[in-house]
């Protein structure tokens, strides 16, 4: 940790950085990181489920604003959350194709 700290002192990419401290690649790294988060929470059994009232109040304002990277956001947070990967991932699409630049999209964006 300490190395990817340096790293990001030297203005590094996220990727490079990653690279370099930990030697893997960012998609491996969240790989582990969901598997190791999976393990440590299987046994937790609930999820909160996405309000319905939460979600007609997104997809409205997504519908007016089809590039509202913070509304794409928080309606992809909230379906990964309820387990709605599915949803999620096209959620995810619909953000990356409106605000590709948004440091907030993955854990994989590059920092600025």
């Amino acid at each position: 940790m300490v190395d990817a700290l340096k790293l990001f002192g030297e203005d590094l990419p996220l990727e490079q950085v990653i690279e370099k401290a930990f030697g893997l690649s960012v998609a491996e790294l969240d790989r582990q990181f969901l598997a190791f988060v999976d393990e440590k929470l299987k046994s937790v059994k609930a999820r909160p489920p996405l309000e319905a009232s939460t979600v007609r109040r997104l997809r409205a304002k997504i519908a007016k604003n089809p590039k509202d990277a913070e509304s794409l956001r928080a309606l992809a947070w909230g379906y990964l959350r309820a387990g709605q990967i599915v949803d999620a991932e096209t959620t995810l699409e619909k953000l990356r194709a409106a605000a590709p630049t948004t440091p907030r999209r993955t854990s994989s964006a590059r920092r600025s």
